[in-house]
């Protein structure tokens, strides 16, 4: 019987223009994180669904999960730090954790009440994380693309996979990500790094690396057909003819100072996120995060908008 196969990937902090974000209000440190969860319930309950999860998210990460998906029919599932393991095509409420975003909001919210993620996880999935999502789907090869900071928010899952799931695994993450399940034996972690930049049509950002890396496994090496040690070589052998591009040196520079450079190269790349981006770090050589500069984006957006209102203001009155 030819297996099924899951597609997991992480959630975006950047999400829909246009999708009211809740955000949690915290209850006093001393209630811990079942507290702290149940919070974040509430906040959750007052929201109307209004949204498939897969069409909250923004960036090249979700969109290449999707491809990956669509290559090999199955379903798309995302791992959310404010939802936990939803289906994409589920309906969800628009969401934050804090105005930092969920990566730098949630664990200085959990580190004031003495816990980590994994204990956020633990309390907000209450057994309904990937160890559910494998039981329910005991033949399907599951691929996981997922950046380290995620992998370590369901760390404890992983860990505790019986090995019969855990060998139905395909992992594609950065060597962080590697280092971080090293313990585990019986993990296909697929051996991706560096070497793929230098493929036409796979190179892109840190961000969206474990997802490019899953496309490139399924559209290129038809990994997802092969046991795990016969993909993890066939990997190696698609990396050993690729050289890793030299990385350069990109400047540090605070908000203001990446603001101005967004204005600058606003109109020669029509306001367009990911071209602007490419802009700050090929042409400026500026280092930024993707959800930082998200944010300083729609910042300079809505600032141009405001100026160009009070302009048009000032025509009028003269």
């Amino acid at each position: 019987m030819k297996p099924d196969y899951i597609v997991i990937t992480n959630c975006t902090a950047r999400k829909r223009v246009g999708v009211p974000l809740a955000m949690i209000a915290p209850p006093p440190a001393s209630g811990g994180v079942e507290a702290l969860v149940s919070s974040w319930r509430e906040v959750l309950a007052s929201q109307e669904p209004s949204i498939a999860a897969g069409a909250l998210y923004v960036g090249r990460s979700i969109n290449e999960a999707k491809a990956a998906a669509a290559l090999l029919g199955s379903q798309l599932f995302v791992i959310s730090a404010g939802l936990g393991l939803v289906p994409a095509d589920q309906l969800v409420p628009g969401y934050d954790l804090s105005a930092g975003g969920v990566a730098a909001g949630l664990p200085a919210l959990l580190a004031a009440r003495g816990a980590v993620v994994t204990d956020w996880w633990r309390e907000l999935t209450q057994d309904q994380g990937l160890n559910r999502l494998m039981r329910d789907a005991p033949t399907a090869v599951v691929l996981l693309a997922l950046p380290a900071d995620y992998l370590g928010l369901i760390s404890a899952d992983i860990a505790s996979l019986p090995s019969s799931s855990a060998t139905r695994l395909r992992i594609f993450t950065s060597g962080h990500g590697r280092r971080m399940l090293s313990g585990r034996q019986d993990l296909a972690i697929m051996p991706y790094d560096e070497r793929l930049e230098s493929l036409p049509g796979f190179t892109g950002t840190r961000a969206d690396f474990p997802q490019r890396a899953m496309r490139h496994f399924v559209s290129q090496l038809n990994g997802h057909q092969l046991a795990a040690k016969a993909a993890f070589h066939a990997v190696e052998q698609a990396l050993s003819v690729c050289i890793a591009p030299t990385v350069p040196t990109r400047r540090r520079l605070t908000d203001d100072e990446i603001c101005v450079l967004i204005r600058k190269g606003w109109t020669k790349c029509g306001g367009s996120g990911a071209r602007l981006l490419r802009y700050l770090r090929d042409d400026e050589l500026v280092a930024c995060e993707q959800g930082r500069f998200a944010t300083l984006r729609r910042q300079v957006a809505e600032q141009m908008t405001t100026l160009k209102t009070t302009e048009k203001r000032g025509t009028r009155v003269r």
